[in-house]
This record gives C-alpha cells, structure tokens and sequence, in this order.
C-alpha cells in the first residue's frame, strides 16, 4: 500500500508538471507579443504632468499647432478651429463648417468631419495650417488648408481627401483588414508624415509623402495620385491592449508622437481609456522603419505622484529641448469623449 501511494503522489506531479508546460499556444504567443512591446519603452523615459488646463466649451481636442505665440486647437467634433494664446486661454473661434445645428455642443457622431490631425506646412512662401479628417467614414474625409497670413483671420480653404483616402484604404499595409483612420500629421523636409492608428492589437502605420506632390493632388493640380512610403510599428499595450497613434510632431530630428490605449476595436465607437503614452521615432527609422528595426522611445503621462494619467492624448507640440540631453517641454491637447478638453504641459525625458 505504501508503494502505491508513493506511485500515485508521483503520477500526480506528473501529469501537473506537463500541464504547466502545455499552455496554448496562442497563450504563450501573447506573453511573447507583450513582453516584446514593453521592452520596447525605455525604463528611464518619463512624461511627468506640470500644468492642466481646462476647457469647458472646446469639445474633444483632436489637433493642436503652434504658430507666432498662438496655438490652434481643433476638435473632432467641432466646426471650429480654436485660437489659444501663450496662456492657453481661448481667444478666437474661426468657423470652418455651418455652425447653425451646434446648439448641443458637439457635432453628432454621424455628421461630423471628425479632423483629427494638423500640422502646419510653407507653400510658396506662405505659412498655412493643413487640417485632416480621419477617413474612418464618407464624412470623415475632407481636408482644410487655411493661409495664417493674417494669424487671427485666415482664409480657410476645404478640399476632398476622397480619392486619396481610397487608395489608402484598399492598401492592406496600411488598413490591414481595419477602416482608415489618420490620427496624425507632421510636415517637415519636404515631406508629409501620416499616421494610421492601430486599434486593439492592430498595427500602427506611418505613411510618408512628399509634401508638394500630395498638396498638388490635392488641390486637383496633378491627375497622378502621389507615391508613398509605409512603415510599420508596434507599441506599448495595457492591460491587452495596445497603444493606438494619436498625434504627431517633427522636431529635433524626431517624429514626435502621442499614443492612447481604449479597451475598443472600432474606429468610430469609443473605449474605456486606460492611458497615453508620449514618444518619438529616431529619424533613421522614419525612413523606412518596422516593429523588428525601429526601437520607439516613449513614456506613459504620469501626474507628479508617480498615477498614469487616464485620459486619451490627442495631439502634440514640442514647445523647447532643455539642457538635459533628450529633455522636452512637450503640450499635448486630450479628449474626454463628454464634450470637454484638457491641455497638458508636460516635462518629458525621452533617456536612450
């Protein structure tokens, strides 16, 4: 009887023993995946909140440029393009759209051109504010090019993204199954920088132009859709899910970026937001970069306690480097999916 007890104890180690060593694959797949995202964010980076500004009547900041002192603010569900001083106070409202039906407060889900990325770009000598819908639906898929000229009462031009969205769409390296949806935009160098928002575990796509030959398309000056080049990348993830780009900004040879996590697979429906991410691309890899090549430098928004900071960043801007090597003040614009809108300044250190 003693033998058989002992026979048994050892079948039972066993048969546990193999079965902590037959998970699922998809499991260990996962654990891998994850694992390989996280070491992709340096440890030493960080994005530590200095300032909070609200707004009560800016609804869901989407967009965000610096020019001259004043800083232009969109909202995805806005007619309106916001001018803020060196203050951050809102100074001027400049109608883009019919403001007529915008008595709630915010342009219904199905209506709204849903501009989600600005940059600003230099046309023949003129500085003017380049503004993209996202692309995610027919509505979303118009672009405005408004001259600053005058700062405070630009000329607002509104083109068609229709036929080059189309083409974005049905490229698989770009979409991969999913809707377009262009979260992004940075101009610099003579070239256009697009970023396509991964949702969930989906890929997150950069997409370069160059910049004369897309606002010539655009404008309806070239018949000759323009070429462009697509890089792949993989970010953070929380909780399952992974960072989705949001916003982007070329400064000091790096594409700047903001990334938010929403627990949603839907480019139109919202998720619950778990938290945002600040980073960069190295210039190297904005050439031609990938998950495997390209090693992303970025740091979770944090408050100053050290508590990941919630909300869904939108857009960024770099405002200045510091003294410190790879130190920023960095303002990003959120969105709070209620109708309202946060300006962060940040003091971001991005180590190597």
């Amino acid at each position: 009887m003693k033998f058989r007890n002992t026979e048994l104890l050892f079948l039972l180690l066993l048969c546990c023993l193999c079965g902590s060593c037959s998970q699922p694959e998809n499991t260990a797949r996962t654990a891998t995946a994850t694992t390989q995202a996280i070491a992709k964010q340096d440890i030493a980076a960080t994005a530590v909140i200095q300032q909070e500004v609200f707004y009560e009547h800016i609804p869901s900041a989407s967009g965000m440029e610096a020019h001259q002192g004043l800083y232009y603010v969109t909202g995805d569900d806005s007619p309106y393009l916001y001018v803020l001083d060196k203050t951050f106070k809102e100074i001027k409202r400049i109608s883009l759209t019919d403001t007529a039906g915008f008595g709630s407060g915010r342009v219904v889900k199905e209506e709204k051109e849903d501009l989600e990325s600005m940059t600003k770009i230099e046309l023949d000598g003129e500085t003017y504010l380049l503004l993209l819908g996202s692309g995610s639906a027919p509505a979303r898929r118009q672009a405005y090019l408004i001259s600053l000229h005058e700062p405070l009462s630009p000329v607002v031009e509104r083109l068609s993204l229709a036929k080059l969205y189309d083409r974005l769409q049905q490229d698989k390296r770009v979409v991969n199954g999913n809707l377009l949806n262009i979260e992004g935009i940075a101009a610099g160098d003579g070239k256009l920088h697009l970023l396509q928002r991964g949702l969930g575990n989906g890929r997150n796509v950069l997409v370069t132009y160059d910049l004369a030959e897309f606002i010539s398309f655009l404008r309806g000056r070239s018949t000759a859709p323009p070429a462009y080049a697509v890089a792949v990348f993989m970010l953070q993830q929380i909780n399952g899910f992974g960072a989705g780009f949001s916003g982007a900004y070329l400064f000091d040879d790096k594409l700047f970026f903001t990334a938010s996590v929403e627990s949603t697979t839907n480019a139109i429906e919202d998720g619950e937001v778990l938290g945002s991410f600040v980073g960069y691309i190295p210039a190297a890899a904005v050439v031609a970069g990938t998950a495997e090549s390209a090693s992303l430098v970025s740091a979770l928004i944090t408050q100053p306690d050290g508590t990941a900071f919630k909300g869904k960043a939108e857009a960024v801007v770099v405002v200045e480097k510091a003294a410190a090597e790879n130190s920023y003040t960095v303002l990003a614009v959120t969105d709070d999916d209620q109708g309202h809108s946060e300006l962060l300044k940040l003091r971001v250190a991005l180590g190597e």
